[in-house]
């Protein structure tokens, strides 16, 4: 549906580096390992940040992840070149795709770049939402 909540999972060694969701009025929760998307501490610690991006947020983060929802239920084309790579899932709603960064193609490259294109975006709604707080 059109107005489907989104969220992304991100792991790597079966430990969760990023997770996000926003719902179509643009309210989202980001919850983002402390060592990075990159991290590879030995245990995961995520930061977690509440965010109100709001409808327009939402459909901007909805037509970045366009070139992902093609492949929404479906599997990405791929050949599985690297085995140890981080992992996840993106969905609309109850619709779910599985992608994998060790997984090449043009079209999971695609994938790939509209994903990162989503994170960063996010990332910025929940340092705004962060700058806001009133200082500890």
């Amino acid at each position: 549906p059109a107005d489907a909540p989104l969220s992304f999972d991100y792991n790597s060694w079966g430990r969760p580096l990023v997770r996000w969701t926003i719902d179509a009025r643009g309210d989202g929760v980001l919850s983002i390992s402390e060592d990075g998307v990159k991290g590879q501490g030995d245990a995961a610690t995520l930061k977690t940040v509440r965010f109100a991006a709001g409808v327009d947020g939402y459909r901007e983060v909805r037509r970045q992840l366009a070139p992902v929802e093609r492949y929404a239920g479906k599997e990405i084309p791929c050949t599985l070149q690297i085995t140890d790579m981080p992992y996840g899932a993106i969905r609309w709603g109850a619709v779910s795709t599985a992608f994998n960064h060790g997984c090449k193609s043009p079209e999971a490259d695609t994938v790939e770049d509209a994903l990162e294109a989503a994170l960063d975006r996010v990332t910025e709604f929940a340092k705004a939402a962060e700058a806001q707080q009133p200082a500890r």
